[in-house]
């Protein structure tokens, strides 16, 4: 069953999450929310081709991808922090 959708509404959420955070001053911890909300929203991109991406390296996910598309430049950047 394939949950692209779903992953793609969590990864929202964690986005939405992480702004509130932002403005309580909570760094770290928006840190850790913005890297989850790219770790779902690349596997759910890996989902849509049926390739299950696995770990939370998000260089990693954004390689396996470019097996089945070319991912932006500006992805790539952001990934590298």
């Amino acid at each position: 069953m394939q949950r692209v959708r779903d992953r793609f509404r969590e990864a929202e959420a964690e986005l939405r999450a992480s702004r509130d955070l932002y403005l309580h001053g909570d760094w770290s911890w928006r840190c850790f929310t913005c890297q989850q909300a790219a770790e779902k929203a690349l596997k759910a991109v890996g989902e849509h081709f049926r390739h299950y991406l696995v770990g939370h390296n998000l260089n990693l996910l954004v390689q396996a991808l470019e097996n089945y598309l070319a991912v932006p430049e500006e992805v790539r950047r952001a990934v590298v922090g």
